[in-house]
């Protein structure tokens, strides 16, 4: 009896070491949405997949579907822009929010999306770290229906880019978005 693969885009949302040399993954992918998945030996000084399956990493992945999780059979780690330590700290909040909210194998290709274009704002605009944690996690909230629209916002959130003019509205309109963020936060009770 053969199994499908599945080979997809995915970010590496975090990880969870098990047993002695396998390792616990939780993967945005665009086609399957946020799913774990389980790859055996993963630990070892001369497993394949070591280097490429690293928190917060852009890989390509080949899937088996198992009973309880998938089963990662291989991965190859795809181009993605450097970032520095403050900036990974937040793409890592971005991350978490992201697994946190979104709903397991709900195909989201949006929030898929979203989450690379911030790892390209960060790596563009390291000084503007907060406008950009702000932003991409407003426009998280906005997407999975928790943050409501607001004339004063509303075009930013709504869009996919980020630059230094959308970077100053965001500084403006801060405090206004952040209690908006915090409050979307706190009501979805996750």
């Amino acid at each position: 009896m053969s199994h499908a693969t599945y080979t997809t885009q995915a970010l590496v949302l975090t990880s969870l070491e098990k047993r002695e040399a396998d390792r616990l993954f939780w993967l945005l992918t665009d086609e399957l949405g946020v799913l774990t998945a389980m790859a055996r030996s993963v630990r070892v000084e001369n497993s394949k997949l070591r280097f490429s399956l690293q928190d917060l990493a852009y890989v390509r992945v080949s899937l088996v579907r198992g009973r309880a999780v998938w089963k990662i059979i291989g991965a190859e780690h795809l181009h993605a822009e450097a970032l520095s330590i403050s900036s990974m700290c937040v793409y890592g909040r971005l991350a978490a929010l992201v697994r946190r909210l979104t709903p397991p194998y709900e195909v989201c290709p949006h929030i898929f999306v979203l989450l690379c274009n911030a790892r390209v704002a960060l790596s563009s605009y390291p000084d503007r770290t907060q406008e950009c944690e702000l932003l991409y996690a407003a426009r998280i909230l906005n997407a999975l229906g928790y943050l409501p629209d607001n004339e004063q916002y509303a075009q930013e959130v709504r869009g996919d880019t980020f630059d230094e003019t959308i970077a100053d509205h965001v500084r403006i309109h801060f405090q206004t978005l952040l209690t908006a963020v915090n409050n979307a936060i706190a009501e979805s009770q996750l």
